[in-house]
This record gives C-alpha cells, sequence and structure tokens, in this order.
C-alpha cells in the first residue's frame, strides 16, 4: 500500500481543498453546471425579478429532455454568464415569480413550495435531461448577466419538454444537466466541471503547444458538430496553412487559441457529437496522434514537409467553448512558399519527423518545465509501483476529479530491457506534456524503498535526457510518530466491479483516519485489482473533513490495453 500512505493521504486532502477554493472563485466554463443545494446556498442579495408572464413549464412524469433556447448579449447588461434552473411543486409553488420579495427567497433555496436545490449551467449549456418515470414539477429558468443582474426567462416560450427515447437521445449534449434518480444528489452526479482553456498549458497570442494523444484532456464542453466541417487537403510538397481571426463569441468571450487536427485524406472529422468530441480528445478515426495548439494571433502553420493529409482548424474561447473554424475560404493550403514572407508568428514544422508521432518542436513552455530536472534540481522517484509479468505496450490511464477539476494519468511499459522494465509516464496536471521514464528493477520488492534504477525526461517524440534519481533514506527509528491521528483499516474482497467497460476482482481496502479534536477525519477506500497494472488500483474514494472544510477525491480507470507505442525514442 505504498501508493496511498497516510501522510499521501493527507497531502491529497489538503490539495482537493485548495482546488475548492480555486473552482468555487471561478465563473462556470463552457459545459459546466453544478448542483446548489439548501445546506449551502448562499443567500442572494441582489434585486428581485419578477414578472407574470414568467409561468415556467411543467414536468407531469415520464423520461424527458428538457431544453431551452441560448440568451442573447444584451447592451445594458452584457453577455449572459449562466443560468439558474429553479424547481417547485406545482400546486404549492404560488405564484411567487410575480412577486420580487418571493424572488429573492427562491434565489437564496428558501422559497415556500421550493424543492430544496437548484441548479448554475454556464450560458451556452441548454438541456436536462430526468430520467425518473415519476415527479411531477414546475421548472422555472433565469439568465444572470455579467453585471450581475438576473432577468427571467419565458417559460412559455423557451422551454420545451420532450420524450426521452432513442431518437432524442441521439442529439442530446454530453453537457446535458442529468437529474439522479429520485432525485437524490451525490458526488457522482451533482456538477460537470466543463471544459477550461489552458488545459496544456497557457499559450500565448503568438506561441503553440505541441498536444499528443497520451496527454489529450478529456473535453467537457459544448459541441457543434457541422458535417460540412470538411477541413483542407495539403498535397504533397511544402505548403502553409492559413486561416484569419475569429470573432468574439457572445458566450464565449474573445477567441484564445486555434486547434489544428491532422487526419488522412479519408478522415471524417465533425459529423456528429461522438466523432467531434472524439477529435477534440486527439482519439477520432484516421486522426494523428497529436494536434496543435496555437495562439489567438497565429494565422499560419508552415509544413515543410511533402507528405499529403487534411488538416481541421477549431477555436477556442475564454470559457472553454470550442466551435469548427472554416468558410468556403478558409483553412486553406498554399503551395508556393516564400518563406522570406511567412508572418513573424508562423508555426514552423520540423523537417522530416516521423507521421506516426508528434514532431519535436521548439517550445519555450515545454523547455522551461524540463529544465529543473535536466538542471538536477528536481529529481524522479526512487519507487515506482510495478506490476507483475509487464510486457512492453500495456498502457494504464486513470482519470481524478478533485472539487469538480479533472487531471489523467498515463503509464505505459516501453520497453523490456536486460530484465529491467522502461516505464514512460505522462499527466495533465503538469499540464506541460513532457514524459518522464522509469528504469526498474522488477524484482525489487516493497521492503527494498528503491526500484528505480535510472530515470530520464523528454519531449513526445523525442529522444529522452537522464536525469538524477532520488537517494532513499533510512528515517531509523521514528520518534516524531503523529499521535493526534488514530487510523484503521479493514479490508474485504471485491467481485464482478464495473471500471472502463470490464469487470474486476481483487481486495477493497478502507482506511479510516479520525483526529483527537474530533472534528478532522479522512476516509479512502481503494478497490486493488487481482489482475490490475502498475498500482493495481482501479478505483479510488476519499473523503474527509479538514479545520471544517469538506472535501472528496475520486479516482478511476478510464482505459486499459495493449499494444502502445513508446511516446520517446529510445533508438
Amino acid at each position: 500500500m505504498r501508493a496511498f500512505s497516510a501522510g499521501r493521504l493527507l497531502m491529497l486532502a489538503a490539495l482537493g481543498l485548495l482546488l475548492a477554493a480555486s473552482a468555487n472563485a471561478q465563473a462556470l466554463n463552457s459545459g459546466a453546471w453544478q448542483v446548489v443545494t439548501k445546506e449551502s446556498a448562499p443567500e442572494y442579495t441582489g434585486k428581485g425579478c419578477a414578472w407574470d408572464g414568467w409561468t415556467g413549464a411543467e414536468r407531469k412524469g415520464g423520461k424527458s429532455i428538457i431544453r431551452w433556447l441560448p440568451a442573447d448579449h444584451d447592451k445594458d447588461r452584457g453577455k449572459p454568464v449562466k443560468f439558474i434552473l429553479l424547481f417547485g411543486d406545482p400546486d404549492d409553488a404560488g405564484a411567487w415569480y410575480k412577486r420580487e420579495d418571493a424572488a429573492l427567497d427562491w434565489f437564496s433555496c428558501t422559497g415556500d413550495g421550493q424543492w430544496e436545490f437548484y441548479v448554475e449551467t454556464a450560458a451556452d449549456v441548454g438541456e436536462l435531461v430526468d430520467l425518473n418515470s415519476a415527479g411531477h414539477y414546475r421548472i422555472w429558468v433565469a439568465v444572470e448577466y455579467e453585471d450581475k443582474s438576473r432577468l427571467p426567462f419565458d417559460g412559455r416560450g423557451f422551454i420545451t419538454i420532450t420524450e426521452y427515447n432513442d431518437d432524442t437521445r441521439k442529439s442530446l449534449s454530453p453537457c446535458a444537466v442529468r437529474l439522479p434518480g429520485d432525485y437524490t444528489w451525490d458526488e457522482k452526479n451533482s456538477s460537470h466541471p466543463g471544459n477550461t482553456t489552458d488545459a496544456h498549458g497557457k499559450v500565448s497570442a503568438d506561441g503553440f503547444n505541441v498536444v499528443m494523444k497520451s496527454g489529450a484532456k478529456p473535453f467537457g464542453g459544448v459541441l457543434s458538430p457541422n458535417p460540412n466541417w470538411a477541413g483542407a487537403r495539403k498535397p504533397t510538397g511544402a505548403a502553409v496553412i492559413k486561416f484569419p481571426a475569429a470573432l468574439d463569441d457572445k458566450v464565449g468571450g474573445k477567441a484564445v487559441k486555434f486547434l489544428l487536427f491532422f487526419g488522412g485524406d479519408k478522415a471524417e472529422c465533425g459529423v456528429d457529437h461522438a466523432s467531434t468530441l472524439a477529435w477534440f480528445e486527439c482519439r477520432g478515426e484516421g486522426q494523428w496522434d497529436w494536434y496543435l495548439e496555437v495562439g489567438s494571433a497565429v494565422r499560419q502553420v508552415y509544413d515543410p514537409n511533402a507528405g499529403k493529409y487534411r488538416v481541421w482548424v477549431a477555436v477556442e474561447y475564454q470559457n472553454g467553448k470550442r466551435l469548427p473554424f472554416y468558410s468556403g475560404s478558409f483553412p486553406v493550403t498554399e503551395t508556393s512558399v516564400d518563406t522570406a514572407k511567412l508572418d513573424a508568428n508562423c508555426v514552423k514544422l520540423p523537417e522530416d519527423y516521423d507521421w506516426d508521432a508528434p514532431p519535436v518542436v521548439d517550445n519555450p513552455i515545454l523547455d522551461a518545465a524540463m529544465k529543473p530536472y535536466i538542471d538536477g534540481l528536481v529529481m524522479a522517484a526512487y519507487w515506482v509501483d510495478l506490476h507483475a509479468d509487464a510486457k512492453a505496450g500495456q498502457v494504464w490511464e486513470t482519470r481524478s476529479k478533485m472539487s469538480g477539476i479533472e487531471y489523467t494519468q498515463k503509464r505505459q511499459v516501453a520497453a523490456l530491457r536486460n530484465g529491467k522494465v522502461i516505464v514512460e509516464e505522462t499527466s495533465s496536471m503538469a499540464g506541460m506534456g513532457y514524459v518522464l521514464a522509469y528504469e526498474i528493477d522488477p524484482a525489487r520488492k516493497a521492503e527494498d524503498h528503491v526500484n528505480v534504477l535510472r530515470a530520464w525526461i523528454g519531449k513526445p517524440g523525442g529522444k529522452p535526457t537522464e536525469i538524477k534519481v532520488m537517494v532513499y533514506k533510512d528515517p531509523g527509528a521514528d520518534t516524531t510518530a503523529n499521535t493526534d491521528w488514530t487510523m484503521t483499516t479493514t479490508s474485504e474482497p471485491f467481485k464482478d466491479l464495473e471500471v472502463a467497460g470490464a469487470p474486476w476482482s481483487g481486495a477493497k481496502t478502507t482506511t479510516t483516519a479520525k483526529h483527537k479534536n474530533g472534528k478532522d477525519w479522512m476516509e479512502t477506500v481503494v478497490w486493488l485489482a487481482d489482475d490490475g497494472l502498475f498500482n493495481r488500483a482501479v478505483k479510488m474514494t476519499t473523503k474527509g473533513n479538514s479545520s471544517g472544510y469538506a472535501y472528496e477525491m475520486t479516482t478511476d480507470l478510464v482505459s486499459c490495453s495493449a499494444g502502445g507505442k513508446p511516446w520517446l525514442k529510445w533508438d
């Protein structure tokens, strides 16, 4: 249980609190929504809004999809920033929406006849799914603008309720609000964080990032599929890809970056929700294993190579919203290139890169992130969890969620050399896109404390640079044991736990810690699979209380596969 020691659990708890404070201070990102319960709802002190015609819509039962239209920019109040969904009993709620004082109570979740929660959504979310067969209620929608004012959103004209079935399900947005069974909220279904900008590190207006498939983050924003998003064909020979500036979006704000996706000549991008999401996450059919993020001031990408392909351009806005970026006249690929006349901030791809791997490009942000390792200021861990029977190509990806913020970690067995195992690791938490690699002695046991013999760092697709490994120091007799906490551990078997599309069996271990102050506590549950890879944990949950703040964290296995290719060049 090295990977889940008490010290690390306390560290994760503190990190969860930090991220919670950060998340609460931010506006809702594209596609985001969150539930506010009566216990946690802040008192609303703004101006009450009332209107006789704000009657809402009545949902009488049956599996339903509730939809409302986007809100327009207001010349006096600014752009819409969120919707507020209010629920109440159809008979007991009365005509609260006709009185400003009653609206104040409802926005504080203390209204007469009101359900004990409301939902806030980003301004580009417009769907709610209720799969409960029962449930008779009325729903009202309000819109909040940049100046914090809230106005009724006309329920008669803007809210529709349709049956949820196989046909309507196909057009449902992945960001739709999903009411849980029996309307009981829990961590799993009480929020959707949406898509955050700068997922792979900040992109300056004239800069760029290379994002490889292994480090691509999940996309949680609203999708806008369009079968006409045909992209542009690059013929044989050197070419420059050109596209214009993007206009501001009434919900998303200013354009902050462009995304260039590459694929084969017959690849299709953006024909529906599923394919658009796949390409945004770098797993589209026929898509290359990397894509480019370029700054909002970039208008050109120059490729000196001879290969043919197609390229699609998307634009991302301040709140994380993404849209296909195209028309009948852009993007274009021009083969008559005078390199002396390229823009000063033109992104230039290197010559002769491997088409099945990302190009290794000069990136000051990535270089700066790697430098502390190369200079020996930061060192690699001396222990990395490894499973039995390691085989080249085994890939293991987990996704963690802390206070609505998600990050992913991938590890893979890159090679077996002279009885040792080479493991590569990348994480979206670092946000920089580098790869760490370790040479591990599989014969070492936990009591040996050290199993990493050598370590490296490198850019995806590039050659590794050897870095230092931390030196293990025997703590000797522990004379500073923390007696403020009491810890207990129990274990029981589990069978056929469905994670990442497969059933797993193994041991479920629960560790609880209680502080002597009687208030602070923590509980961690880990599901260790018998045939799991690396640390074998297919699921982990941590929750607790620290100094009056409740926190919760989950980690789940996302995928487990064979046939992976090394991310670094070892030849």
